[in-house]
């Protein structure tokens, strides 16, 4: 009774430690996915800051011309009435 007492205990403790080593794995393998899918989402988040980098420089590069053709046009007619004033 006994021996069997203790064959059933062993049985018991080796399925815990399967087990045990099972949900370590599975614990091991969404680890891995998280860290994955933080560094991809890393990448993204980069690629997505430099692209917005780009419509901002672009707009503002466009503002910029647009100030100064209307400038330009400013200039041109303020001399357009100066010379009629003449």
């Amino acid at each position: 009774m006994v021996t069997k007492m203790k064959i059933e205990s062993e049985k018991r403790i080796d399925e815990r430690e399967k087990n045990l080593q099972e949900d370590l794995g599975k614990r091991k393998d969404v680890i891995a996915a998280v860290h994955s899918g933080k560094d991809a989402a890393r990448e993204n988040v980069i690629a997505k800051q430099a692209e917005n980098k780009a419509i901002r420089d672009e707009v503002n590069k466009d503002l910029q011309e647009a100030a100064k053709r209307r400038a330009d046009e400013e200039a041109v007619e303020q001399a357009k009435k100066t010379e009629l004033i003449r």
